[in-house]
């Protein structure tokens, strides 16, 4: 299951998120919607909780030409003791790297909760699923598989072991 985000406990210095207020779905559960910015585009992402507690990711992005988000990664991450600043700088390198050598990789951008300090959340957009194989072969993967012994807590292994998928349904 999926927690709630909190834009409140978000920051990072390469993207923007606004949450607006959550809405009544029609079967009594709750939307909770995020507009990210970066670079001049807006992804817009709708997160619906049933009345049991379930999530459904919903979203949309609108650089031009608009295309269809597909497919989201979720990757929490807790930084290496000492070196969350280095963390920070490492991550502050990946939208300018996905942008020049992943072509299929819509958005990247990473989270800090500021609640609780070494803990981030990567997050990349992705139209299909080509994009998320492109990626996992890629440049940006490659740097975070070569630096997770040292930068996360519980290395590489750890990365792999809490990354989610999130099929999205587009936006009506």
């Amino acid at each position: 299951m999926m927690s709630r985000i909190n834009s409140a406990q978000l920051q990072s210095a390469n993207y923007t998120v606004h949450e607006e207020a959550p809405s009544l779905a029609d079967d009594g559960g709750l939307i909770y919607s995020y507009v990210m910015e970066q670079n001049g585009h807006h992804a817009r992402l709708d997160i619906r909780s049933d009345p049991e507690g379930q999530f459904e990711v919903m979203g949309s992005l609108t650089p031009d030409p608009p295309v269809r988000i597909g497919l989201i990664t979720w990757i929490p991450i807790v930084a290496t003791q000492g070196l969350f600043e280095t963390f920070e700088r490492f991550c502050a390198q990946g939208p300018s790297r996905v942008q020049a050598t992943e072509p299929e990789t819509l958005m990247w951008f990473y989270l800090k909760d500021k609640s609780h300090p070494g803990h981030y959340a990567i997050i990349d957009l992705y139209e299909g699923a080509s994009g998320l194989e492109a990626h996992n072969r890629g440049e940006v993967a490659a740097a975070l598989k070569r630096e997770a012994a040292t930068l996360v807590r519980g290395g590489w292994k750890a990365v792999l072991s809490g990354a989610i998928v999130y099929e999205v349904r587009s936006q009506a």
